[in-house]
Order: structure tokens, then sequence, then C-alpha cells
């Protein structure tokens, strides 16, 4: 039996298993004769749901019927329901009929598909976590694992107020594709304001661009600055890590070690 790979994918997804050789093989989709699966699904009717290419070809006629990019909105609490013919859909149910859809692309190649560990974006936290597990579940199969990538290039930000109450954000990028675990410090100066403000904020920031153009992913308050004077920055040394299962842990200290701001 063994354990099978499955990248549940935004637009396109597929499954992997070991070959005798213990060497990793991609199972093929046969029905489209390709190594992948489109992550698209087409709700034709009542009793017919059709999920890859034939389902992505329906976009242009039938694109009321269609929803693609799922995994987008997996875990998040603004996303979307889908209703058709009668019966509603969120996107974890829509990810299962990707994922059920897989199953059955091996199964019918004699593969038996049970135990499966699920790769998903490093930026995902508990709860996309959590739905990609559930909908694996749904889709008759035991998601051994939720497993991050190699992450994508992120960010690390510190929001200050000086005495005019100005923002300040900094910023320094963590590279795309790099290895995990990993780390990633700063040193940041941070200004006092009139009524002696001992916190700063700090910002998990997804994305590469301007700071107010990149996704946050999480924000954490460290507390308890000592300050010297209001005139004088103070330096908050800031460190971002993540762990081997892509847990993103922030960690601050001003002078006589770190204290734990976050995860």
């Amino acid at each position: 039996m063994g354990t099978f790979g499955i990248d549940l994918g935004t637009t396109y997804s597929c499954i992997s298993t070991l070959d005798r050789n213990g060497n990793p093989e991609i199972i093929k989709n046969q029905a489209d004769n390709t190594d992948t699966l489109a992550s698209v699904v087409f709700f034709e009717n009542e009793n017919n749901i059709v999920v890859g290419e034939a389902a992505k070809e329906r976009m242009e006629t039938d694109g009321d019927r269609v929803v693609d990019c799922i995994k987008r909105q997996i875990g998040k609490p603004d996303a979307k329901t889908y209703t058709y013919f009668g019966k509603s859909y969120n996107a974890t149910d829509i990810s299962s009929l990707i994922l059920k859809r897989i199953k059955q692309m091996a199964e019918e190649q004699g593969y038996s598909v049970d135990d499966v560990v699920i790769t998903c974006p490093a930026y995902f936290g508990f709860e996309e976590l959590e739905e990609t597990r559930k909908a694996g579940m749904l889709a008759g199969m035991n998601a051994l694992s939720v497993s991050h990538t190699d992450i994508v290039a992120h960010a690390m930000g510190v929001i200050a107020v000086n005495d005019q109450g100005t923002s300040y954000i900094n910023k320094t990028i963590i590279p795309a594709n790099q290895r995990i675990p990993c780390k990633c410090a700063e040193a940041f100066r941070f200004y006092t304001s009139e009524d002696g403000k001992n916190e700063v904020e700090i910002y998990v920031l997804q994305g590469t661009g301007a700071p107010l153009e990149c996704n946050i992913t999480g924000k954490y308050i460290v507390s308890g600055i000592r300050h010297n004077r209001k005139d004088n920055p103070t330096v908050i040394h800031i460190q971002y890590s993540y762990d081997v299962n892509g847990m993103i842990h922030v960690q601050a200290r001003q002078n006589d070690g770190w204290s734990r701001a976050g995860q």
C-alpha cells in the first residue's frame, strides 16, 4: 500500500508514490494524458461533478458553475460559499472533490490510496492546514501530514510610532525557495512616544513588494520595552524562524536575551 504524496495546487495538482527501488514516481493522469490534474471543478448537474481539464474547458461557456483556484480560499474566514442545484459547498468541500478525483485517478491504475501526505504553501496557518487535512478526510483519505513546501518570498517588518504619530515600517526579505528550517534576524530602531509607549507591533508579511502591498500573515506585540530617553532610539532585535513543520516563530530582545513574541 505505502504512503502517497499529493500536491494540492492552486491551478494543478498531482500525486506520487515510491517505485520498487524507492524512487519517487508521479502517477499519470491517464484521462488527460498528463502528470497533473487541473484543480478546477465543474458542477454539470445534480448528479455529475466534473474535475480536471474537462471542467477547465467549460469555463467560457458555463463559468457560473465552474470553480477554480479554490486553494486561495481554504481556511479563510471570508471564504465564499457556492450553491449548485440546491446544495452548498465551501472551500473545504470543493478541495475534497479535487482530492477525491486524484485518489480515483490513482486507483483506476491499481493503486490503493489511503495514507497520504499533502503539501501546501509555507504561509498556510493553522486554519488552512486543518481545513486541508479535513478535505483529505472527506475525500476518503488518511492525511498523515499536511506539510509545507519550501517557503515563498516573505518579508518581516516592524511598525512603530514616533512623537508625531507617524507609522514606520521596516522590512527585510527572506528569499524565495529558502529551505526550511531557517532563520532571519534584524535590528530595528524604535522611538518612544510622548506617553512612554513600551510596545512594538511585529508583522509577518508575505510578498516582496512595498510593505503596504504585502499580505499580513501574522501580527505580534512585544511589550515591556525599556527606553533610556524619549529622543533616543531603542534597538529591538527581531528574529523570525521557520521550523521543520513550516510554522513561523517570532522572538524579540532588547539587550538581554530573547523573549518569545509568538508563532
